[in-house]
């Protein structure tokens, strides 16, 4: 679904799941404890993203993008994004922990639970074993197909994606791959 670590995708579900059905913004939050695998503990808890691939596989930046932007959109990894105040002072009240039950499904399921602490007191709690997009739930092709527009229209290539993924649907009667190549070319 975002073009992020798979096992943070239940995060980011979450997190705008949250978002959209209002009262969770970024201003708003005191913290957020993210209970996930000791791997994704472990390997993704970095608070000091430096680049993209930092941000990428950081729980506390995505699940700040999460908060304050559109986790869809590539250029919120983005070097510019990165430095943003307002995700960085975010990233600092993410607290990761080891939850036993996504520590057992792992690497099998990607299973996160949140809470979301609310400065006027309140905590909001959402769990996932398989956030869509993942094996377990996997995007149907009207998603891909979407996403994969979306990713070229960004691309900055001349693309023409609608050309692409008829190509793509016809390819078992494709006599030759050439076809499809020559639309993928700049």
């Amino acid at each position: 679904m975002y073009p992020i670590c798979g096992w943070i995708q239940g995060v980011v579900q979450l997190l705008l799941a949250m978002r959209e059905q209002g009262g969770v913004e970024a201003v708003k939050v005191s913290r957020i404890v993210v209970a996930t695998s000791a791997f994704a503990v472990q390997y993704n808890g970095n608070k000091e993203v430096a680049d993209t691939m930092d941000a990428q596989y950081s729980i506390p930046y995505c699940a700040s993008v999460a908060l304050t932007g559109d986790p869809g959109d590539p250029k919120a990894f983005s070097m510019e994004a990165i430095r943003d105040p307002v995700r960085a002072e975010l990233m600092k009240r993410v607290e990761l922990v080891v939850d036993p039950v996504a520590n057992e499904v792992y690497p099998r399921q990607f299973a996160c639970r949140l809470e979301v602490h609310l400065t006027d007191g309140e905590v909001r709690y959402a769990e996932t074993r398989d956030a869509h997009g993942t094996p377990g739930d996997p995007c149907d092709t009207a998603e891909q197909i979407d996403k994969f527009k979306r990713l070229a229209s960004l691309s900055g290539l001349p693309v023409a994606a609608q050309e692409v993924v008829q190509a793509v649907q016809g390819i078992e009667s494709l006599k030759s791959v050439t076809a499809l190549t020559r639309l993928l070319r700049p």
